[in-house]
C-alpha cells in the first residue's frame, strides 16, 4: 500500500481515507487540486459495510477512470440481483423482486429495456460491491491524480481556522505529530467525526432506530443448501431469524444483517447459531467477524463553518435500508469538489461556498427519512413473521407479508433517489418559472428544469451526454445556435465553459436550446435566447448569493 509522506502545505487536508474521502480525493485530483488523506486506520475497512452503488455514482466513477475496475469486483457480471422473501432460507420463497444483472444493464438488450426502464436514464444500473472491495479501487484510482497522498495511521488531532487558511495537528495521541497548513480542511471521519465534534456542531433527527447485527461468514455451498435461485439479497421473516442475506462476491461471502426484535438483544449472541435459524438447515459456514450497530437517522445542524466542511457520515447517518449512505456521501464530494476550485481560482462569488450546505443538507434529510421508512416497512412485515409459527394466526401474517411486497420496492430500487438530487430552490440556479418535479422515491421524471441533474441521452452510439462533458461549465446548445454572449461572459470571468453541440432530436429532452450545465451535471440554467449573459454567469458562480445568508 502506498503510502505517501505528508506535505507541509495543501489545499484541501481530508479527514478520514474511507469512501467518501477517496471519492472527494478523486475529484479533486480531477481538476488538478491537490489533495492530503489522512486516515487513522492501517489500511482498508475489512468489512462489507456498504454494498451497493447507485448510477449516479457509477456515473461519477466513470469520470474518474474506474468504473470497469468497479465493475471487475462486483458480483459477478452474470449474478442475479434480486431481492427473494422468506420464511427460512430453505423454506417457501413468498415473493421475488426481480432486476437486470450487470451484464443485462450493459448490453441493453430490447427485451430488457423494455422490462426495466431504469436503464433509459443511465448507461448503469446499481452495481453491487462490498466496502472491502471497493476502497481498493477507490485507492488505486485516486493515486492516478498527482496532486493526492494519503498518510495511513494517523488522524487528525486539532485544526485552527486562521481565516485564510486552516492549521491542522496530524498523528496520534501518543506518537509523533505535525502541523499541516490546509487552504481548506473536509471532515470525512464517519460518524463519531473528530472534526464535526471539535467544531461543536450538532445533529438533529432520530439517534437509535433498534438494534441490529451483521455477521460477515463464509459458505462455500450457500446456495446449493437453501435450493434456491441466486439473489443479491434474501430476507427471512421467521421467528428469532429476522434480517437479510446479501451477496458480497456472488460466490461463497455473505452478510447476514440480523435485525433485532423487542425482547431480544446481542447479550450472548451466537452468530453460527443466527445462521443456522435463519436458512433453516446444517450449513458449513466460517465466521469471519460479527459486530452490533444502530441504525440511525441524524443530519448534521450546519455542514461548514469558515474553510472546514463536512462530508459522508461526519455530514449525515441513515439507515442501510435503502443503500444512500455512502451514494449520498459521494454527492456531497462532487458538489463540494467544483465549489473549493472556483474559490481556489478566484471566481466564486461570496456566496458560492455556503452553497454546499443548502443543496447538500436538505438531500440528507430526504435520503435518511426514506432510509428509516424502509426500516419501518420492513419491520412491519417481520413482526407479521413472528406470528407464522402461532397456528391460527399464521395463514393471516403470510398474507400480511404477500401483500406487503410491493411496499418494499423503493427499498432496492429507488430512481427517484438515485437520479433526483434538486437543487432548485439553491441560489445559483436560475428557474425558469416551470412547476416543480414532484419527488416520488420510485418514479424519475427526466427534466432539465434548472436544479436537476442533466438528462442522460447518446450523444452517438455508445456515448453518453456524461462522457462529453467537461469538468468546468458546459454550454449544450442546438446546433446553429448563437452562444457568443454565454461565452463572451464567461471568458470576462476567466471561467472554463465547455461547448456541446446537439442535433434537435437530441435536444428534445432539454425543453430548450441552450442548457448550462455546472460542474456537478446538475443544470444552472436554460432558454431559447439569451438577455443578460453576465447576470446567468454571476448568479451561477455565487456572486450573488451573499456570504451569510440564510
Amino acid at each position: 500500500m502506498k503510502q505517501d509522506p505528508a506535505p507541509n502545505e495543501v489545499d484541501v487536508l481530508v479527514a478520514g481515507g474511507g469512501p467518501v474521502g477517496m471519492a472527494l480525493a478523486c475529484e479533486l485530483g480531477r481538476r488538478g487540486i491537490s489533495a492530503h488523506i489522512v486516515e487513522a486506520k492501517a489500511g482498508f475497512h475489512e468489512h462489507p459495510r456498504s454494498t451497493v452503488v447507485g448510477a449516479r455514482t457509477m456515473e461519477f466513477f466513470r469520470s474518474w477512470g474506474i468504473d470497469q475496475d468497479v465493475a471487475a469486483h462486483a458480483v459477478p457480471g452474470d449474478y442475479p440481483l434480486d431481492v427473494a422473501f422468506t420464511l427460512k432460507l430453505t423454506g417457501e420463497e413468498f415473493g421475488r423482486l426481480q432486476y437486470p444483472t450487470i451484464n443485462d444493464a450493459s448490453e441493453r438488450s430490447a427485451k430488457t429495456l423494455e422490462q426495466y426502464p431504469p436503464l433509459e436514464w443511465s448507461r448503469y444500473a446499481k452495481m453491487v460491491i462490498g466496502q472491502n472491495l471497493l476502497e481498493p479501487v477507490l485507492f488505486r484510482g485516486l493515486h492516478q491524480f498527482p496532486t493526492v497522498t494519503t498518510q495511513f495511521c494517523s488522524e487528525v488531532l486539532a485544526f485552527v481556522d486562521l481565516g485564510d487558511h486552516v492549521e491542522v495537528e496530524v498523528g496520534t495521541e501518543s506518537g509523533p505529530r505535525q502541523r499541516i497548513v490546509a487552504k481548506y480542511l473536509v471532515g470525512c471521519d464517519g460518524g463519531r467525526s473528530v472534526v464535526r465534534k471539535s467544531l461543536g456542531k450538532g445533529m438533529s433527527g432520530t439517534g437509535d432506530l433498534g438494534e441490529s447485527v451483521n455477521i460477515f461468514f463464509r459458505a462455500p455451498n450457500f446456495l446449493e443448501t437453501i435450493g434456491k435461485r441466486p439473489a443479491f439479497l434474501f430476507w427471512t421473516f421467521a421467528s428469532g431469524a429476522t434480517g437479510s442475506f446479501i451477496a458480497i462476491d456472488g460466490k461463497e461471502t455473505w452478510v447476514h444483517s440480523r435485525h433485532l426484535l423487542p425482547g431480544e438483544t446481542y447479550e450472548g449472541f451466537d452468530p453460527v447459531v443466527a445462521i443456522q435459524k435463519a436458512v433453516g438447515a446444517p450449513i458449513d459456514i466460517e465466521i469471519i467477524s460479527h459486530w452490533p450497530w444502530i441504525p440511525r437517522e441524524l443530519v448534521a445542524n450546519e455542514y461548514a463553518r469558515g474553510r472546514v466542511f463536512l462530508a459522508g457520515d461526519a455530514a449525515h447517518l441513515m439507515s442501510p435500508t435503502g443503500g444512500q449512505g455512502l451514494n449520498t456521501g459521494v454527492g456531497d464530494a462532487v458538489n463540494l469538489a467544483w465549489k473549493i476550485q472556483a474559490d481556489l481560482e478566484g471566481w466564486a462569488g461570496p456566496g458560492l461556498l455556503e452553497t454546499y450546505e443548502t443543496e447538500r443538507r436538505s438531500v440528507a434529510v430526504r435520503n435518511s427519512g426514506e432510509s428509516t421508512d424502509n426500516r419501518r416497512l420492513m419491520r412491519i412485515s417481520m413482526l407479521a413473521g413472528g406470528r407464522l409459527d402461532q397456528g391460527d394466526e399464521a395463514d393471516q401474517a403470510r398474507e400480511e407479508i404477500i401483500s406487503s411486497l410491493p411496499a418494499h420496492a423503493k427499498h432496492f430500487d429507488s430512481p427517484g433517489i438515485t437520479f433526483g438530487d434538486d437543487y432548485d430552490q439553491s441560489p445559483i440556479v436560475v428557474a425558469d418559472g416551470t412547476p416543480p418535479v414532484v419527488f416520488d422515491p420510485l418514479h424519475y421524471v427526466p427534466s432539465a428544469r434548472p436544479g436537476r441533474r442533466l438528462p442522460h441521452v447518446w450523444v452517438e452510439a455508445g456515448v453518453s451526454i456524461f462522457d462529453v462533458l467537461g469538468p468546468d461549465f458546459n454550454l449544450i446548445h442546438l446546433i446553429g445556435a448563437d452562444v457568443s454572449a454565454i461565452e463572451n461572459a464567461f471568458a470576462h470571468r476567466k471561467m472554463g465553459l465547455n461547448l456541446v453541440a446537439l442535433d434537435g432530436q437530441q435536444m428534445v429532452a432539454y425543453g430548450a436550446s441552450l442548457v448550462l450545465v455546472r460542474p456537478d451535471g446538475h443544470v444552472a440554467w436554460r432558454g431559447e435566447t439569451v438577455r443578460d449573459a453576465s447576470l446567468i454567469v454571476d448568479i451561477v458562480r455565487g456572486a450573488l448569493a451573499e456570504a451569510g445568508s440564510e
